[in-house]
């Protein structure tokens, strides 16, 4: 039998020691508290989570696309229109300011894009936007939509353009409102985007957010409605819904992907083939025109734009009118089917 006496000092100092009964259960005491602590957190993050889906349910539909769960609202009847939210938003971002509008003159589709909302996530980061254009495609097949109007907010907006480079027969024309379409942001941020978005980690990380996020998530849609107020009924809304694990980790795989996504399609935004307006704010905190919305006019020249005096990032909310001139400008621009 293999005696451990063979392996200590001649000199009788047992190298076990820092293992001796009082460390032992010193690191059982720690493990216990810790795995308790985790536990708790779990359970009120949890909680969080049910209480913001019972308070704000899905208020549309639900369509299986690729394996992946779809929410979508509809409403209204006339030439179709697809509208794409932002980033760390949802289909919520519209039916709160404007479906109604758009349902008066257009068949309306907002979906929530996946990962957001109650559409379920894309795994992995390999091929994210192509990802997300097959799977809006498929939606588009599954409804009978042909040759809508997209109109792309934010990040949508790199969605919306994407799929009319990928699936250029899907769209009639593209409206990209407060749009993204180069490079956002620093290497170095994208670390914390890179952890938050793992299986493990990232959902610890997701569930001290839900705790101490709240405050930070008040002041970052502060900014985004500058120089307007975010109205409060919405700031509720969109901190429940974006404090919980699935969405903060879906937010951090779509800025993880956004830079390598821009990489992947600016060189090719001149080759959109269908009719572009492009709508901005004069006083966007978020994403600065010049930086943005007028560099894309000038990579597409055939691009209408207009940018908005005193208006922020938030422009479905704050100039519901604009938008809507800028949709009848832009079917007007359309051209018949063949």
């Amino acid at each position: 039998m293999l005696s451990l006496g063979r392996f200590l000092p001649s000199g009788g100092i047992n190298v076990l020691a820092p293992f001796s009964r009082s460390a032992t259960q010193r690191a059982l005491l720690a493990v216990t508290v810790t795995s308790a602590a985790a536990a708790l957190v779990k359970l009120w993050t949890d909680s969080l989570t049910d209480r913001a889906e019972s308070r704000f349910p899905p208020g549309g539909r639900f369509l299986e696309v690729l394996r992946v769960r779809l929410h979508y609202l509809s409403a209204g009847n006339g030439f179709p229109l697809v509208v794409l939210h932002g980033n760390d938003g949802s289909a919520a971002d519209f039916e709160m300011s404007m479906l109604d509008t758009l349902a008066a003159e257009f068949r309306t589709y907002v979906f929530d894009r996946p990962g957001h909302g109650y559409s379920e996530p894309v795994a992995g980061t390999s091929r994210y936007l192509d990802r997300q254009s097959a799977i809006l495609h498929g939606a588009f097949k599954r409804l009978g939509v042909k040759r809508a109007l997209v109109l792309g907010h934010s990040w949508g907006a790199l969605l919306a353009l994407n799929h009319a480079l990928r699936y250029p027969n899907d769209v009639a024309g593209l409206l990209l409102v407060a749009p993204v379409g180069f490079y956002t942001h620093e290497l170095q941020t994208e670390a914390f985007y890179r952890t938050l978005s793992l299986p493990f980690l990232g959902d610890v990380v997701a569930r001290l957010l839900m705790l101490f996020g709240r405050t930070r998530i008040d002041r970052a849609l502060e900014r985004a409605f500058y120089p307007q107020k975010p109205p409060k009924d919405y700031l509720e809304a969109f901190a429940s819904m974006l404090l919980r694990p699935g969405q903060l980790m879906s937010f951090a795989r779509d800025e993880l992907c956004i830079n390598a996504s821009i990489e992947q399609i600016s060189d090719m935004y001149c080759s959109v083939a269908a009719p572009v307006s492009i709508l901005c704010g004069d006083k966007d905190r978020l994403l600065y025109a010049d930086n943005q919305a007028m560099r894309l006019k000038k990579a597409i020249p055939s691009a209408e734009m207009k940018v908005i005096e005193n208006a922020g990032h938030m422009i479905p909310f704050t100039h519901p009118n604009e938008v809507m001139e800028a949709l009848r400008e832009l079917r007007g621009r359309v051209q018949p089917a063949t």
